[in-house]
């Protein structure tokens, strides 16, 4: 070996010695794919405000290749550290990592008026909406194109689909409750509130149906026959229920406080 590939080679050597690798919270180096830890994750935070820029831009980097695991930390530190540096660094890299992670794919904007709730199809490649428009719309999300509107007289302000993905339904201003068929797009019955209804949601097996309204009640149907089965009278119902946009949700507990009564008669059950 030559005198200059032995001195390269020495001069090599020496700078693997010199640098010192990145380390974990334990003092070891940082194996690539490695999660870092809280006690990490903070400490990178707190060096974006070293006084050394070449400090803060080091942790920035770290701490934005970590991504979605610090996003809460981040959150938190630019909400509430006392370094102004860290503030602004933490509010820039919650932006950037978000960026990354919620990109928007569609914008599906057809309706005319506000999208008052919108559900997810079961395999996850459908959507419904809720329009001020007195529309619901069924939507393909793999290329945004609409595959379906379903009219009611006023704003519709809740849909749900069923467990099945066939079949749906929708709450609206007009005081029903409508079942609809997905495929056909034909109406296959209709409940009835004395007020707007703000809340729709299926049964986990979907043979039963929840509404909630204006009226301050939540009532359980039994899809298949139209029946009302039972009746709640809760509080405020449209405010403490419909938020959520899960009827189903509500604790049973909590419903067991409240005033419950038997439907007082079947309700005649109407198809189209």
């Amino acid at each position: 070996m030559g005198r200059l590939q032995r001195s390269l080679l020495v001069l090599a050597c020496l700078v693997l010695l010199w640098h010192d690798p990145a380390r974990s919270d334990d003092g070891n180096p940082v194996r690539p794919g490695k999660k870092p830890g809280p006690a990490e994750i903070g400490r990178l935070i707190r060096q974006m405000g070293n006084d050394e820029f070449s400090e803060r831009e080091e942790a920035s980097k770290a701490l934005a290749d970590i991504g979605e695991l610090a996003l809460v930390a981040l959150r938190k530190a630019a909400a509430e550290s006392d370094d102004a540096e860290v503030r602004v660094r933490s509010e820039k890299l919650v932006e950037q990592i978000q960026d990354k992670l919620y990109r928007e794919l569609y914008c599906l904007n057809d309706h005319a008026e506000f999208v008052w709730q919108v559900a997810f199809g079961p395999d996850g490649r459908r959507a419904l909406s809720a329009g001020g428009d007195k529309t619901m719309r069924l939507w393909d999300l793999e290329s945004g194109r609409e595959l379906r509107r379903f009219n009611h007289p006023e704003s519709v302000s809740s849909v749900a689909f069923s467990p099945d993905g066939k079949r749906a339904l929708s709450g609206a201003r007009d005081k029903t409750m409508i079942l609809w068929d997905l495929e056909s797009g034909k109406e296959l019955r209709r409940f009835d509130h004395p007020d707007s209804v703000n809340c729709v949601t299926f049964s986990p097996d979907g043979r039963r149906a929840l509404s909630c309204a204006l009226d301050d009640t939540i009532r359980l149907w039994d899809v298949a026959s139209g029946k009302e089965l039972r009746r709640f009278t809760v509080t405020a119902a449209s405010s403490t229920v419909t938020d959520s946009g899960t009827c189903w949700a509500v604790e049973l507990e909590e419903l067991r406080r409240e005033k419950s009564v038997e439907a007082p008669h079947e309700l005649e059950p109407s198809s189209r």
